[in-house]
């Protein structure tokens, strides 16, 4: 066993670090790429004089500061034909943030992303978002790391289980490389692909991935602060009443949160709708997206871009005059709506980008008006401060990702106590909006989705014309798992439990008949009863039970109705046989599809 986990650890660390350099070198390429493309777009709107050198990292500051606001609407449209040629005739997936698509194909492609992909999205966002399509990098970056993760397990023939480890584990490096948050991305990469789980199984990739890329990243461009970071007293942050009006905010905020969200999914509706209804060419979409946002450009060219330009500029000035913003309430507000409206028309009809940073954008401003109206009467924080958590609690409301938003948080604003404040607003905040998410990909938890991902898996196989009726228990279960006889003592199951890879032992009597179950969810409540209890006096798990003949179709019904991962096989005289797994027959599934596949 100490074999085994040696082995384990010393596969992963090879493997997560060749991810890490890889994901760190093309997010190194989408960077630089970003402040070109910016820098370029900057230029045709008359705010730089020369376009070869790269000054700017924001459209949003480029256009404040432009000198022909008119010509905005020419970058727009620019940026946008560009993407959208790439996106729609070359690689249909890096459409929107891709998040979602990283998501899915996590959850129902077993981790298979076209090699295409990432570099596609490298470029298509890089125009996208540098020309002022109003997105962040985020889901860029997720995608582009994931598709290189899933490149590495090509390259490397990984295993099913193993791949979408490398897929986790892309998005991590991915991540710690753009926004210099090896912990947060790490954090992130495990806890987006569920509402309410994580892929624990993925910890060891994803944070060798994660501190990898940072380190790679951070010797090739440097280190950048991301927001200003704000000093704070430590018996101010933690005092009742702070946290009190941290409460307050998160109460303000999530419903800012919920009206980005429900508008940011209807508006991917809307365009889709009207691209069906109309019978236009999907590349519309987008044109006329940005066509729609080209007079809010022109008037408020704030809401443009990933908005951190002009959140920093605001920041500062707040710092070097707090009372600045009180006669800007009004304004701000307006800016949150706007930004909204931006964010829907740019991605939501279709352009390569991420609604991480109109997130952040969105959070930042509504936690000012919070801080202005209402926090200030309460306690003695600095309204960045309330900015910084209230970004918390919106992105993490929304993307169900309450402890990696905090932790990122964080990190981007070189502030650690900030974490856990933010951390409970967001979690209020994640709690209040219930299932709305942002990432309709998204599985509830680990075992409901394995259990969807198997339902789903098996549908497209018998879409292929393969039949499944043809494939029987007795064929793909685990026969290695040896039974323990029901009259052996709890003190038994320890050494037992160590020894079995799969954390399940099934119980029989002396006939071999199955009597009950021990996994890992019983393992840990038996040991704590007195040792010399034989396992017959206790009350074990009912395991749900299938004939060997059972086809693999019951067998998935079975699985779905109990909300089981696993199922134990009997004989035609209920003898125990072996059992099967949700991993035991995806693969099985997959190997097949793969073989039919390469006899074409």
């Amino acid at each position: 066993m100490m074999r085994r986990a040696i082995l384990y650890f010393e596969k992963w660390l090879i493997y997560s670090v060749i991810v890490g350099i890889a994901t760190a070198l093309i997010i190194v390429l989408f960077y630089k790429l970003i402040l070109s493309t910016t820098t370029f777009f900057a230029w045709i709107i008359g705010t730089t004089d020369n376009p070869l050198v790269p000054c700017y990292n924001d459209f949003s500051l480029a256009a404040i500061n432009s000198t022909n606001k008119l010509l905005i609407p020419v970058s727009l449209l620019i940026g946008t034909v560009i993407g959208g040629l790439i996106v729609y005739y070359i690689s249909p997936e890096a459409e929107g943030p891709g998040v979602d698509a990283t998501i899915e194909a996590f959850h129902k492609m077993g981790g298979i992303i076209r090699s295409r992909v990432p570099f596609m999205k490298t470029i298509a966002s890089a125009f996208a978002v540098g020309s002022g399509c109003s997105g962040g990098l985020l889901g860029p970056s997720v995608q582009i790391g994931a598709g290189i993760g899933s490149l590495v397990a090509d390259t490397l023939k990984a295993g099913f289980h193993d791949r979408r480890m490398f897929l986790v584990a892309g998005m991590a490096g991915a991540l710690s490389a753009i926004f210099r948050t090896p912990i947060g991305a790490a954090i992130f990469a495990m806890e987006v692909l569920y509402q309410r789980d994580f892929e624990t199984r993925a910890f060891l990739p994803v944070i060798i991935s994660s501190l990898t890329s940072y380190t790679v990243s951070y010797h090739l461009i440097g280190f950048t602060e991301y927001f200003p970071r704000i000093d704070v007293e430590l018996p101010v942050l933690y005092n009742v009443w702070s946290f009190i009006s941290i409460i307050l905010l998160s109460l303000f905020a999530t419903p800012i949160a919920l009206l980005f969200n429900i508008s940011f999914v209807k508006s991917k509706d809307f365009f889709e709708e009207l691209r069906m209804r109309l019978g236009m060419p999907r590349i519309l979409k987008p044109i006329l997206g940005v066509s729609l946002l080209a007079p809010i450009g022109i008037m408020f060219p704030e809401v443009l871009g990933s908005g951190r330009g002009f959140l920093n500029s605001l920041f500062t000035e707040i710092t070097k005059n707090p009372i600045i913003i009180e006669n800007m309430i009004i304004y701000l507000a307006i800016l949150t709506a706007l930004k909204i409206i931006a964010t829907c028309l740019s991605i939501g009809s279709g352009n390569s980008g991420g609604v991480f940073a109109p997130g952040l954008y969105i959070g930042a401003l509504t936690g000012l008006v919070y801080a202005y109206t209402i926090a200030t009467k309460i306690s003695a924080l600095h309204p960045i401060i309330y900015a910084y958590i209230s970004m918390a609690i919106v992105f993490g409301a929304i993307s169900k990702t309450p402890l990696a938003t905090s932790i990122m948080i964080g990190e981007m604003t070189n502030n650690y106590h900030l974490i856990v404040p933010s951390l409970l607003a967001s979690t209020l905040a994640r709690e209040l909006t219930g299932t709305i998410t942002i990432y309709r990909s998204q599985k509830v938890s680990i075992i409901k989705h394995s259990l969807q991902v198997l339902e789903t898996v098996l549908s497209k196989v018998k879409s292929k014309g393969i039949n499944t009726q043809d494939i029987k228990a007795k064929d793909i279960a685990i026969k290695s798992i040896r039974p323990l006889n029901a009259k052996k003592r709890l003190s038994d199951i320890i050494e037992y439990f160590n020894l079995n890879v799969y954390g399940i032992i099934p119980i029989v009597n002396d006939k071999g008949f199955i009597v009950g179950v021990i996994d890992a969810t019983q393992y840990y409540k038996l040991i704590e009863l007195p040792p010399h209890l034989t396992l017959e006096s206790v009350d074990l798990e009912k395991p749900v039970i299938v004939s060997e003949d059972d086809s693999i179709d019951d067998i998935v019904d079975l699985m779905v109705r109990y909300n089981r991962d696993y199922v134990l096989v009997t004989s035609h005289n209920n003898i125990y046989k072996g059992v099967i797994t949700i991993d035991i027959i995806l693969s099985t599934l997959l190997k097949i599809v793969y073989e039919k596949e390469t006899k074409r």
